[in-house]
């Protein structure tokens, strides 16, 4: 039965639209030199010029491990207690307007990382005084923040698609000349919303760790 027409033309179609894809990809994508024996050459062709061995393009080399700088510090965990509970006590307030932190809570609780982009401005953030109960003995001459009376941390609302929950996280940062907490400056409230059972991440280091 001879194929009609009707349905042939379109086979061809797809076809030359196949064809047409194949190509731009491949000029598209970038050439990789190939080595060929002299004797397979033709004698007729045309020599291809020394000068094109210039226009090659060396892929760069992925950075090792050791070249990245970010690295994870034993020390943090060697007298961690799984079991202990840390309580911080954070009071924000209202800043100034020369590190940006002259907004409210209410402020920084209303925006999504999404709606900063759209408007393009910088995170909202807020001052804060932070003091820290290590021991459950309350805040000591040995604890973060004890005796102070001024902010010093500033706190914003951390995250991507999280920020556009309900139940924010929050990253603490704390100022210059206000000391440090286990040698970190940057302390990170991760409230996992999108874990009901609120371990998962900590088992997964706990795993990491053994």
């Amino acid at each position: 039965m001879k194929p009609s027409a009707k349905f042939l033309l379109p086979s061809v179609a797809v076809l030359l639209c196949v064809a047409i894809a194949a190509y731009t990809l491949l000029i598209g994508l970038p050439q990789k030199a190939a080595s060929v024996p002299a004797e397979s050459l033709d004698s007729t062709a045309e020599a291809v010029p020394e000068e094109t061995e210039e226009l090659r393009v060396p892929y760069a080399r992925a950075a090792s491990a050791e070249d990245v700088h970010l690295r994870d510090n034993p020390l943090l965990y060697e007298d961690a207690d799984p079991g202990a509970v840390i309580t911080m006590y954070l009071t924000v307030s209202s800043g100034n307007e020369a590190d940006g932190s002259d907004h409210t809570w209410e402020e920084i609780n209303t925006y999504s990382a999404y709606d900063y982009v759209n408007m393009g401005v910088d995170r909202y953030k807020v001052e804060g005084l932070l003091q820290i109960d290590e021991t459950g003995d309350g805040v000591t001459e040995a604890s973060f923040g004890y005796d102070e009376t001024e902010p010093n941390v500033t706190v914003q609302v951390r995250g991507q698609t999280s920020s556009r929950a309900r139940q924010k996280n929050y990253k603490i940062r704390i100022k210059k000349g206000s000391g440090s907490f286990r040698e970190q400056r940057t302390l990170n409230l991760n409230k996992h919303v999108g874990d009901g059972f609120r371990f998962a991440n900590k088992l997964a280091y706990d795993l990491l760790d053994t």
